[in-house]
This record gives C-alpha cells, structure tokens and sequence, in this order.
C-alpha cells in the first residue's frame, strides 16, 4: 500500500475537471539538509547520521583565522588547530562514507583582505593534496561570505548539489 502511495505522489497525479486522472511525471528529490555543526559536544550524533547512500557533504573553514591558529571557544581543549579539525571531518567521512562527495567551502571571506584570503586558500589547497578523501572533493575550495549579496560561494554549491544528487535531465526541468 505504502509504496502504491509514494509512486502515486512521485507520479504527480493530478485530476483534470472531468474527474479523471491524468498522469504528469514531475521528477522531484526531497534534500534533507542537517547542520552538523562542529562542535565536540555532538560528535556521537554526527556518526549516526553520516551514511553512504545518496549523500552529499559540505565541510567548511573559517577563513577569519589562520589555518595553523588552535581552536578557540569549547573546542579549545582538543588541542587541534583549524586546519587540522577541518581534515578531521573530512577524514570522518570517508571512513564512514568512502564513496560520497564532498564540497568544501571557505566561510567568512568578508573578514580578511583579498591578500589575506588567497594565502589561507592556497595553504588549504595544499593541504588536501594526497589526502584519501581528495578523491571524494568535488568541485573547487570556494570562498563564502554571508554579506555578499548573491554570493558566489552559495551559487557554487548549489551548482555542486545540483550536479551530484539530482540527475542532468531534472537539473533541465527545474530551470
């Protein structure tokens, strides 16, 4: 019954004026968004959250501190730098989806000089060369920032998702 109910809906059925019924194929993915946060408080809810099937990531980096700066705040104590918690996450999620892409983006570019921003960029870049989940990275390290308007970082990722959880065909439809 169940499934007889959820082809229906992603048929689309929908009834014309003389009642009967006419099939539209609207081909829509639900994207269930969770913000993981960072935070060493949560850390056993992330691991039961992150699956293989039909994932995307998106790990983020402040650009406001340098890389090599330690953690500041509550997770001052883990004695990791930003850099470092940054390849953790990544790290986590390959071990525990191998094969699911990521995004990584650069938050807070509002906050530090053009200058300033490209050498944190290319320190990170360097970063993942060699790493296990290179492979996984989609797209480009993409700076953000919440003040600009029409970010180009936002867009990017949108480009991202689109590309890696909706097939080309629906990216068409939905534009």
């Amino acid at each position: 019954k169940r499934a007889a109910r959820e082809r229906r809906i992603a048929e689309g059925i929908a009834r014309n004026a003389a009642g009967g019924a006419e099939v539209v194929h609207v081909s829509r993915k639900v994207v269930v968004i969770f913000d993981m946060a960072g935070q060493r408080m949560y850390y056993h809810m992330h691991h039961v959250m992150m699956t293989r099937e039909r994932t995307f990531y998106i790990v983020v980096i402040s650009l406001a501190e340098p890389p090599n700066a330690p953690l500041s705040g509550e997770d001052a104590y883990s004695d990791m730098t930003c850099l470092e918690n940054f390849h953790y996450w990544l790290g986590t999620i390959h071990g525990q989806a191998p094969d699911a892409p990521i995004a990584v983006l650069a938050s807070k570019a509002d906050l530090v000089s053009a200058e300033v921003r490209e050498e944190r960029m290319t320190e990170i870049k360097k970063s993942l060369v060699g790493t296990p989940y290179l492979k996984q990275i989609v797209g480009e390290l993409t700076a953000t920032s919440s003040t600009e308007p029409g970010d180009a970082g936002i867009a990017h990722v949108k480009k991202l998702i689109q590309a890696n959880l909706i097939s080309p065909t629906e990216a068409k439809e939905q534009d």
